[in-house]
This record gives structure tokens, C-alpha cells and sequence, in this order.
């Protein structure tokens, strides 16, 4: 692929969290990938989401990178806990050309499962030590089942 047009993945495509992050307004919004009614809100509470992020996600590759003037979409090929994840970045961008709102999509569900096991504990961590042992706790089946059900699920649709 050729070079990231955007230094939203530019930072992505180099592992370079930093770039990625200055590239955000002070007012930017992160719709969380899971959970329907929340959203991370600014630049301090997004920068922790993708700081996270990069701490649990390996090897990511930018596949794509591209849009308009006020939108980008960049997908992300990697793993997580040496599972395959895709995730899809859908930005918006303002006249300086700083992301203000991030949605995220990820697929497949387990590689989903793995990076919310990963995240949670991060995220919850910055409140207090239960939370983080909570979702850790709370996880763990999650990650557990989602490669199963994915193998089962496949064998029921296949002939």
C-alpha cells in the first residue's frame, strides 16, 4: 500500500501513537465499538482509548486510507492476543483537517473479543483497581467463547 494520506493512520502505519493523537481536536468523540450508548469524549479521554489500543493491538498495517476533505476511512489490519482483527476507523475531520468524531467497527468477533479483554482492564484501570479487576474478570468468558462460537458458527452455515 501506498503511504497513509492522513496522520491519524500515518501514526498508525509507523507505531507512532503520538502522531496519531496530535492529529485529534480538543474536542474530538470516540463512538465505542461496543458499547451503544457511550462515547469517549476529548482529547485526553481518546488519547486513552488509543494509547490502550496500541499497547494491545500487534503488528498493525494500514490497508486503506481514504475519503474527502471531511472524511477519511481507514482500515487496519493486525492482531491481538495473536488473534487476526480487522478495525475500521471512520473519520470525521474539521477545516484544519484535525479528526473530531472517530467511529470504530472491528471484526471478527473474536479478534473483538480479545481486544475488548485487552482494553477493558486498561480503560476501567484509570478509575480504580476494582474496575480493572472487574472487567477483567467480567472478560475472560468473552474472550473464551468467541473463538468457539466462531468455529461452530462457521460449520453451521457451511455445507
Amino acid at each position: 500500500m501506498q503511504a497513509p494520506a492522513h496522520r491519524y493512520s500515518a501514526g498508525i502505519a509507523t507505531h507512532d501513537i503520538s502522531t496519531t493523537i496530535d492529529s485529534l481536536t480538543r474536542d474530538v468523540s470516540l463512538h465505542s465499538p461496543v458499547l451503544a450508548s457511550y462515547r469517549f469524549r476529548g482529547a485526553d479521554d481518546v488519547a486513552a482509548v488509543l494509547t490502550a489500543a496500541a499497547e494491545v493491538v500487534s503488528d498493525p498495517e494500514v490497508v486503506a486510507d481514504f475519503g474527502t476533505s471531511d472524511r477519511r476511512l481507514v482500515n487496519v489490519r493486525a492482531t491481538v492476543d495473536g488473534r487476526p482483527i480487522e478495525i475500521t476507523h471512520l473519520l470525521r475531520l474539521d477545516d484544519a483537517d484535525r479528526v473530531s468524531e472517530i467511529r470504530v467497527y472491528v471484526r471478527p468477533l473474536p479478534g473483538l473479543a480479545a481486544l475488548l479483554a485487552g482494553l477493558g482492564p486498561r480503560l476501567a484501570g484509570r478509575h480504580s483497581r476494582m474496575r480493572a479487576v472487574f472487567a477483567r474478570v467480567s472478560m475472560r468468558p468473552i474472550a473464551f467463547l468467541a473463538p468457539l462460537y466462531d468455529r461452530v458458527a462457521t460449520r453451521l452455515v457451511t455445507r
